[in-house]
């Protein structure tokens, strides 16, 4: 199963890409589950319908036994949104993200993820106006199997992760504790948490990518005006840290696992700056590389590990917002840069996201041609 995160933002450009074949290298390198976006073509943006979209907060891409969907949230009013389905396929001129079918109707959710069990797959998301948590344990054809409410459990940024060499967790604020809580195969809490943070600590928008055994930990500490990060035991009980990562007014921390140097490396935000700052760790949070701005000018970075590497993608700080996206070592120096991208919607805050795609890794947005067109850009060294 392929699972890709999509998130509100629009790049603008030509929209006569069409699928391409891909070359016995690029299939060799994108070894996984078969899915249709295998065939999009490298470091070129496809554009998935003709728009005319109302906003949507956040967008999955699951690929599953029954084909490949576009999962959505879609922004009707402030606190009235829908989870919707399309299904994707080929047309004429390349993908094709079909018509709306609904899922559920959510009162507001903002960021949501899925990981994948036997026989389907777990949707984890928060409800941003009702601080609580869900997880929806669905059938392939992202058909519902049930719901689990969470109770309060608000800003994971996602909130769900897989525990390496353990289930599911999801993690966020409990009466502004962080705390990170065990999901089972079916969705529902295993009854395992830890509270990473108490409401002193000010924790903000945590963040969580699994390790071989286990799980690291991000997020923003508005007492101590850094990021913290830390690693979990695939029990949830805390392995190594916290630490600080030392960048000034660190925010929207996001973190990546290089599993062959067995090193951390997280990204955020440094608004005091107005730059995008990464830094990175080993397995034991011995610093490696001190953090150190990566890019000018930038916002709202996004990471995933790759190999020995990592891909990051961000936001340009500039009257036309634009999207650029960069290879980093495993020492988190950038190794190649793309020249800015189109131009992006900022009205709701959620802009991009970069996932993984089998081993491969995608940066996905809205694009402004023809008002808001679901899109997407498969990245290759």
């Amino acid at each position: 199963m392929t699972i890709f995160l999509i998130g509100c933002g629009r790049l603008g450009f030509d929209a006569s890409a069409h699928v391409d074949a891909q070359s016995s290298s690029e299939a060799a390198s994108d070894a996984g589950p078969n899915t249709l976006a295998n065939a999009m073509p490298c470091s070129s943006p496809v554009l998935l319908d003709a728009g005319g979209h109302l906003p949507h907060d956040v967008l999955i891409w699951v690929n599953d036994t029954r084909g490949d969907w576009l999962v959505g949230v879609e922004h009707m009013s402030q606190d009235v949104h829908r989870i919707l389905r399309h299904p994707i396929t080929v047309g004429s001129t390349g993908l094709v993200a079909g018509a709306a079918e609904l899922i559920v109707a959510v009162d507001h959710v903002d960021v949501m993820h899925v990981e994948p069990v036997a026989g389907g797959y777990v949707l984890g998301y928060n409800e941003f106006v009702l601080a609580t948590g869900f997880t929806m344990l669905m059938a392939p054809g992202v058909v519902e199997i049930a719901s689990r409410p969470l109770g309060m459990l608000a800003s994971g940024n996602p909130p769900l992760a897989r525990a390496g060499a353990g289930g599911l967790a999801m993690i966020g604020l409990t009466s502004n504790a962080l705390q990170v809580i065990g999901i089972g195969e079916d969705g529902a809490p295993t009854g395992k948490s830890n509270q990473l943070a108490t409401p002193a600590e000010g924790a903000a928008l945590p963040a969580m990518v699994a390790l071989d055994d286990g799980l690291a930990v991000v997020w923003h500490s508005d007492a101590r005006g850094v990021c913290r990060l830390a690693t979990l035991n695939a029990d949830l009980t805390l392995a190594k840290g916290p630490v600080d990562m030392a960048v000034s007014g660190c925010a929207d921390a996001h973190v990546a696992w290089l599993p062959q140097s067995r090193r951390i490396i997280v990204v955020a935000d440094d608004t005091t700056h107005g730059t995008i700052a990464g830094g990175v760790w080993d397995e034991n949070l011995t610093p490696v590389t001190p953090p150190a701005m990566l890019a000018p000018s930038a916002q709202w970075g996004r990471i995933v590990g790759d190999g020995d590497g990592a891909w990051l993608a961000w936001v340009e700080n500039d009257s036309v917002p634009k999207v650029r996206y960069a290879r980093l070592d495993h020492d988190g120096r950038v190794t190649v840069m793309s020249d800015p991208i189109g131009q992006l919607d900022d009205s709701l805050g959620h802009y991009h996201t970069l996932q993984h795609v089998g081993s491969s890794a995608v940066v996905l947005w809205t694009d402004a041609t023809a008002g808001r067109t679901f899109s997407a850009m498969r990245l290759c060294q």
